[in-house]
């Protein structure tokens, strides 16, 4: 009897113990959301990009570049921004982010001169997507093809400027953002985390050794249509 029981006790124990450690991870993020009210580059051999934001800034390290590009050579009126809103902005590790802008050229494809879609193709819009409403559907679906650039930037994620009420070229039309933080915690399905972002994220201060210019910027936004892009062949 006394072995059955220490036999009983030892079972138990492992599998309380064996039942902890195989408790489900469970997804969890936060979010803290943020407005881009400006558009600032670095003035040196190498220009960056730098997204304004009212809480923090946003230093693009790749695909800043090819925005920037796309701004100084097209029209305001030609470029929209149609990724769904609030954009939402990933984050890597505790200082980096990701996201994904998506520009539409406001001109149909079947409009376009070889020429111009050359240059729009060397400028990254290398897919195109529907884009349809009543008055496009008379003329043919050709007439409500766009081109479309995917554009995926990652950069890192600072301190916001100091005054942002002197700043010369402020956005007319502010962009809605929202900062998320995911993590895996190993906690029972029914523990809820409830937190902010600015607790997982480790904010770094805002120190360039360039100048900043900020640059005016106009992009008409618009509601994301549903289906992906194509490639642009």
């Amino acid at each position: 009897m006394h072995h059955y029981t220490q036999f009983s006790l030892t079972f138990l124990l492992v599998f309380v113990l064996t039942a902890c450690n195989t408790v489900p991870k469970k997804l969890t993020s936060t979010h803290q959301n943020d407005q881009i009210i400006a558009v600032a580059k670095t003035d040196d051999s190498q220009p960056k990009i730098l997204f304004i934001g009212e809480q923090y800034s946003y230093l693009a390290l790749q695909g800043g570049s090819q925005i920037f590009n796309i701004l100084q050579n097209t029209q305001p009126e030609q470029r929209v921004l149609i990724n769904s809103t609030p954009i939402k902005f990933h984050m890597l590790d505790q200082s980096h982010f990701k996201t994904e802008l998506r520009i539409l050229y406001n001109t149909p494809v079947s409009k376009l001169s070889k020429r111009q879609i050359n240059d729009l193709k060397n400028l990254g819009f290398t897919h195109t997507q529907q884009q349809c409403n009543t008055a496009h559907q008379s003329h043919g679906l050709q007439s409500c093809t766009y081109p479309i650039a995917n554009i995926e930037m990652k950069g890192s994620i600072h301190t916001p400027v100091k005054n942002q009420n002197s700043i010369p070229y402020p956005m007319k039309q502010p962009y809605p953002i929202t900062v998320i933080s995911s993590s895996n915690t190993a906690q029972p399905s029914y523990v809820q985390k409830i937190g902010n972002t600015t607790k997982t994220i480790a904010i770094i201060p805002l120190a360039l050794t360039a100048a900043v210019i900020y640059v005016p910027v106009v992009i008409i936004a618009a509601i994301a249509s549903a289906g992906d892009p194509d490639a642009w062949h």
